[in-house]
């Protein structure tokens, strides 16, 4: 097996992401997941909340936050989706249920983009713990709505300007 494979907390909050049923619409819970996660780990954040009135009707949530360095140096943007799309009929294994087959783990999400998300999470962690040394600073948002027709999270932290001075920006897509 491989090393990510076998790496418990990797495996662990990538499963447990899984297990939250978040189709587009219907992300409070792995919004509260993930922001608690992130408090957990020392990582100040907050939730973002927007309405789209022109078509949909839908409020919805994004997290949003920053770790600044000390020293001088870019503005990186890390983002993730944490929606799914809902759930259809073919699956081979329970789409709720994180399961390793042949060194790949399934689940819905697990590849978009609850695997990238994970990565995000870890890698935040990382840097939060050596911010002292981070020269410049990282942004990070995990929006709603990327797999509905309408991309509604992204376009909101874009419209309500939470991410505009970044210089660079990073989606684990």
């Amino acid at each position: 097996m491989h090393k990510y494979i076998n790496d418990k907390e990797v495996v662990d909050l990538l499963g447990n992401l899984i297990k939250i049923h978040s189709p587009y619409f219907y992300e409070e819970k792995i919004m509260n997941y993930v922001l608690n996660w992130l408090k957990e780990s020392g990582i100040e954040c907050s939730l973002h909340k927007y309405e789209e009135k022109a078509i949909t009707g839908f409020k919805g949530l994004n997290i949003i936050g920053r770790i600044k360095g000390k020293l001088k140096g870019p503005k990186i943007l890390l983002n993730g989706h944490l929606d799914t799309v809902n759930i259809c009929e073919g699956w081979l294994t329970k789409p709720l249920e994180p399961k390793i087959i042949d060194e790949k783990l399934f689940g819905l999400g697990a590849l978009d983009m609850k695997s990238g998300v994970t990565s995000l999470l870890l890698v935040l962690k990382e840097i939060n713990d050596i911010r002292d040394e981070l020269k410049g600073e990282i942004i990070f948002s995990f929006v709603s709505d990327e797999e509905g027709p309408y991309g509604l999270g992204t376009n909101s932290i874009i419209d309500d300007k939470l991410v505009n001075d970044a210089d660079v920006a990073i989606v684990t897509e």
